[in-house]
């Protein structure tokens, strides 16, 4: 680690992270700052002061709990998000080529069962940091989302399933063209 503290470059052809667990919260009592526009990964990779060029990091087996406080509500809601896999490559910041793009593929299970699908895919030389998203989810009951829709929404489903739903948006810093498909 002394070396990395004082090189000025990181390289690196694969890197490998088993069983993480990772906790996010968000408190929304706290005001939204709307005047901070917060940079896009690859315009936070552009932004660091040494250099980095790693062909790709895993993530196999990760636990994400997502937590938030809801000032509605005055209560927290918790989502576990286990078995997640995770995909990132061409993380770099210099030598970048017209073709090079940050690309992510990650799947989770929502609740245990339901499959989550995301992937991500950003230019780095794009002037208006443009991005693809996409996300698709698996059937579920739609009541098993009440194990945390009262605490984060207000809202109780009393019955419904869900067959599928595909996300998929074209994106910039300022605009998001896409489409929902939510069959249920």
């Amino acid at each position: 680690i002394e070396k990395l503290l004082a090189d000025t470059s990181f390289r690196a052809a694969a890197i490998e992270i088993n069983n993480s667990d990772v906790s996010i919260f968000k408190d929304k009592r706290l005001p939204f700052d709307f005047s901070t526009i917060k940079p896009l990964p690859t315009d936070m990779l552009k932004n660091l002061e040494f250099k980095v060029n790693i062909d790709s990091i895993l993530v196999k087996n990760g636990f994400i709990q997502y937590s938030e406080h809801n000032p509605k509500t005055d209560k927290v809601a918790i989502i576990d998000l286990p078995h997640t896999q995770v995909e990132l490559t061409t993380i770099k910041n210099y030598d970048l080529g017209p073709t090079d793009s940050l690309r992510l593929r990650a799947t989770t299970r929502l609740l245990d069962s339901v499959r989550i699908s995301v992937h991500h895919r950003e230019s780095y030389e794009d002037t208006l940091s443009g991005f693809l998203f996409s996300v698709r989810v698996s059937p579920l009951n739609l009541t098993a989302l009440n194990q945390f829709l009262p605490e984060i929404a207000s809202a109780k489903i009393i019955s419904g399933k869900l067959d599928t739903l595909r996300l998929r948006a074209n994106a910039r810093e300022y605009i998001a063209l896409g489409y929902i498909s939510m069959h249920y």
